[in-house]
């Protein structure tokens, strides 16, 4: 994956107060980049920033390799954006407004139109006016009209603010699929962890300005320590488990036996990997795998407090 977004060294203050403090990280094509932190975080000046609504003071920001600060028309083509609520015309239909911003955009053919709507799953609604719309529905228009162009990168600040479990759900699988097959690079905000652990495949997490960690989601969400992880097997038979290791040449630690279960602690860089090559040996020697998974995963929000310490604050 290349690099769509880089942010190196971004600082922002208001008076006295510093907003973000050397802020740097990058976020690649083909990925959700989620920004998670408490009220307050920063992360909302940040994509303002991103998106050129804010200037930079201290800093710099590339886009597809443009420099945001010089080579700022080129940068912002490479964007489409919602930033709080999407602006649409709602005497209009979907439609209308469709062709309105593509007007605005240029070069932007019917079969473009079309591509976008049947995306955000609009097709049978789009003949209607947007004044009827859902709030689900006006964010999945925004997000076609953010979409139109063709943009390498989508950043959304809080889209699903104000959703229903099912609009949420649809704007998560929109996300998600613009993303892994689009090619597109997503940048994210939103106070709901449980979707941003749905959504994300790397998060940054941001406490009063500054960047606590950069992560992905498997990682932040492993048990053991930074350095280790933790799987547990369900077999058919586990009483040969560690002959069966053995003669294969791995130097595993086997614990937690019984009848059916069994526990290896891998290193956390290869434990994904590691832990496939283990159950293909055990299929391979004719045992049945009923379950694979890391022991007692913990959830974002857990992973969130345990790394900020934020037990109190509201997370948003």
């Amino acid at each position: 994956m290349s690099t769509a977004i880089k942010v190196q060294d971004i600082t922002k203050k208001y008076g006295s107060r510093t907003v973000l403090n050397h802020v740097t990280f990058e976020a690649h094509t083909g990925e959700v980049f989620g920004l998670l932190g408490p009220n307050g975080a920063g992360k909302t000046t940040l994509i303002k920033i991103i998106t050129g609504l804010l200037y930079i003071e201290e800093g710099s920001i590339e886009i597809c390799g443009h420099d945001l600060e010089h080579q700022f028309e080129n940068a912002m083509a490479e964007i489409g954006a919602i930033v709080e609520n999407p602006e649409m015309y709602k005497y209009l239909t979907g439609w209308q407004n469709l062709l309105q911003f593509a007007r605005i955009r240029g070069k932007i053919d019917e079969a473009r139109l079309h591509q976008v709507v049947e995306l955000v799953g609009l097709t049978n609604r789009i003949n209607e006016k947007v004044g009827k719309y859902s709030l689900g529905m006006r964010q999945r228009l925004g997000v076609a009209l953010a979409l139109l162009h063709h943009p390498k990168v989508l950043i959304l600040d809080e889209p699903t603010n104000g959703l229903d479990p099912a609009g949420i759900k649809q704007l998560r699988d929109i996300v998600t699929q613009v993303a892994h097959k689009e090619n597109v690079c997503v940048l994210v905000s939103s106070h709901l962890m449980s979707e941003m652990e749905l959504m994300c495949d790397r998060v940054c997490i941001i406490e009063n300005g500054n960047v606590i960690r950069i992560d992905s989601l498997e990682h932040l969400t492993q048990t053991g320590s930074d350095e280790t992880i933790t799987y547990e097997f369900q077999v058919s038979d586990a009483s040969g488990i560690e002959a069966m290791v053995t003669s294969a040449g791995m130097n595993l630690s086997i614990t937690n036996i019984d009848s059916t279960h069994f526990q290896v602690q891998y290193p956390a860089d290869t434990a994904k990997e590691a832990a496939s090559t283990m159950a293909k040996l055990l299929i391979e020697n004719g045992l049945s795998l009923y379950e694979m998974a890391p022991k007692n995963a913990q959830n974002l929000e857990e992973a969130f407090i345990k790394i900020t310490g934020n037990g109190g604050n509201q997370i948003a």
